[in-house]
């Protein structure tokens, strides 16, 4: 048995290499056609040109290799566990265990694990109630993860069964080929469900967190315009560019916009730094009580949350650590209820941060015009030209304009992801094609009992679209639930709104289950082909259906001869 445990990993490690050797520069290769395609489509993604790390290739290569050698160690254990007198006399297999016992199965499974990890714990003298709380979640874990095979491939047979035919046989015969080899079919569907709920997960996320800025900006930023540098955190405005802005007649209040972070009682909390006495003119983070028309440099505004966090009202000192390790005490001047998205969980006047933390930078400046005239805004916009800086927005624009960063990064997110898909789809394909394989002598014996080729290719493309429909439908509701979770955990952050973008995931679904419907029009054609009489006496093999056939005309021409 170790032999050949040693024989089936060696050929894993062999086809991994060369997979993995063969992968990295078709990858390097793929980044660069990204690249080309994001770059014409006018994608805005900071690009900073095709960077080959060696060292990256070497993990990846690593990785392929250490991924497939893990795929194969249960396949190659169970293909060693078969025992000799069952394969040399092709002794039929037993009957699977219904859904009822594979569920009592588990379920007592789970006992035991969970009995198991309380009880280490309780040893290790750790709390009864967090032992229990583990003990709960090893339970469901294990009887949710042993019960995914039967319920995926449970839901294939639904879907086989569903599929308007005309013969309900087939149909039959479909399901149960589906439950029968439901391990097969579970790693076929799911590899299609993760692939669509990634790539929808994403899309849902990214559409809400776009959502709730814009929900905010609407709300917070009282300014008529924002002169954007275009970077995050590093590079910013020139530096005398807003006290220019200030001078000019037209002009009616000015702040700069900076980030950092900073540590309260040894809670970190992301913080923004404003001109305090402009605060009024620029902002309205939704004050809660005391509403305080400016931030002086010995005081702070915290959102309601970093003040519940802290147990902290207005009028409180509070010692606050900056990443320069310097500290100041700082009076809370005013707590806040919405914006705390984009503004973070502190106020601080920018000269404080400033002095704190001599590196920071205006990511961008507010302009409060005292009337917002073409003309105002053509002065303030020629100002900054003069300054190289050409981003002159409203805030919507502003907001629209940094999401387009976003969007970028999803879509090489969503390209990265569309490989994945197809590799799921091969893995379709493949399982399809193992199924003809094994099912050759049935596939005669239906063409012997009077079903026609394209009954039998029918039988095969509707379990194809069954995998593809049913993991998709899955990978949707997978995808959205994630999403929804991912929303809820982040709500603390101003993350409150949820936005399913439906054209996004109409296009994913039709997308991901034409793809898999045509994916196994190849299995189909193979099926339809095979001979009656000599699928009847194939006694199964490692050939291929094409081998096979080549192997019997030989014969009937040896008997001729």
């Amino acid at each position: 048995r170790h032999q050949l445990m040693q024989v089936a990993l060696v050929e894993a490690a062999i086809l991994a290499l060369i997979g993995s050797l063969i992968g990295a520069p078709v990858g390097l290769v793929l980044g660069r056609l990204i690249e080309t395609v994001l770059g014409s489509l006018g994608t805005s993604i900071p690009v900073g040109g095709s960077q080959v790390s060696i060292p990256a290739l070497i993990l990846a290569v690593l990785v392929g290799c250490a991924a497939t050698l893990l795929a194969a160690l249960f396949p190659a254990w169970r293909a060693c566990s078969v025992a000799p007198i069952e394969a040399v006399v092709e002794a039929e297999s037993a009957r699977a265990p219904s859904v009822f016992l594979r569920l009592i199965r588990s379920v007592l499974f789970g006992v035991a694990s969970a009995v198991l990890v309380g009880g280490f714990m309780i040893v290790t003298n750790t709390a009864n109630s967090v032992a229990l709380s583990v003990a709960v979640v090893v339970f469901l874990a294990v009887v949710f993860i042993s019960m995914v095979p039967t319920v995926l491939a449970s839901a294939v047979a639904l879907g086989i069964r569903a599929v308007p035919t005309r013969s309900s046989a087939l149909r039959r015969i479909g399901a149960r080929d589906a439950v029968r080899n439901r391990t097969r079919t579970a790693a076929t569907t799911g590899a299609l469900l993760l692939a669509t709920g990634v790539v929808v997960g994403l899309a849902v996320f990214l559409a809400s967190f776009t959502a709730a800025i814009d929900s905010d900006v609407g709300e917070l930023v009282q300014s008529d315009l924002v002169i954007d540098s275009g970077t995050f955190t590093r590079g910013g405005l020139p530096a005398d560019l807003l006290e220019q802005v200030s001078n000019l007649p037209q002009v009616k209040a000015v702040s700069g916009w900076q980030v950092g972070r900073v540590t309260i009682d040894q809670v970190p909390v992301r913080l923004t730094g404003i001109d305090g006495q402009s605060l009024s003119e620029v902002l309205s983070p939704g004050w809660i009580g005391v509403t305080p028309e400016e931030i002086s440099q010995s005081g702070v505004a915290l959102s309601d949350k970093t003040a519940q966090q802290l147990g902290a009202k207005v009028g409180d000192d509070i010692a606050v650590t900056f990443t320069s390790e310097g500290m100041e005490t700082l009076r809370v001047e005013g707590i806040y209820g919405s914006g705390s998205l984009l503004l973070g969980g502190a106020i601080l006047d920018r000269e404080v941060v400033s002095r704190q933390v001599p590196a920071s930078v205006d990511i961008a400046g507010l302009v409060t015009l005292k009337q917002d005239t073409p003309a105002a805004r053509r002065s303030v916009e020629k100002l900054a030209k003069s300054y190289g800086v050409k981003s002159v927005l409203r805030p919507a624009e502003f907001v629209s304009s940094r999401a387009n960063l976003l969007r970028g990064f999803e879509r090489v997110i969503q390209w990265m992801l569309l490989f994945t898909l197809l590799q799921a789809l091969v893995g379709v394909v493949n399982t399809l094609l193992l199924s003809v394989g094994e099912r050759r002598r049935e596939f005669g014996l239906l063409r012997a009992a009077g079903a026609t080729k394209r009954q039998v290719m029918s039988l095969v493309m509707v379990e194809g679209s069954a995998f593809a429909v049913i993991g998709t439908l899955l990978g949707l509701l997978l995808g959205i639930l994630g999403a929804r979770a991912a929303v809820n955990s982040l709500s603390t952050f101003g993350i409150s709104g949820f936005v399913i973008p439906v054209p996004i995931l109409l296009v994913t679904a039709l997308a991901a289950s034409t793809l898999g419907i045509i994916a196994a029009a190849v299995p189909a054609r193979w099926a339809s082909a095979v001979p009656p009489l000599e699928a009847l006496g194939d006694s199964g093999g490692a050939l291929s259906m094409k081998g096979k056939r080549k192997q019997a005309r030989a014969a009937r021409n040896s008997d001729l001869v």
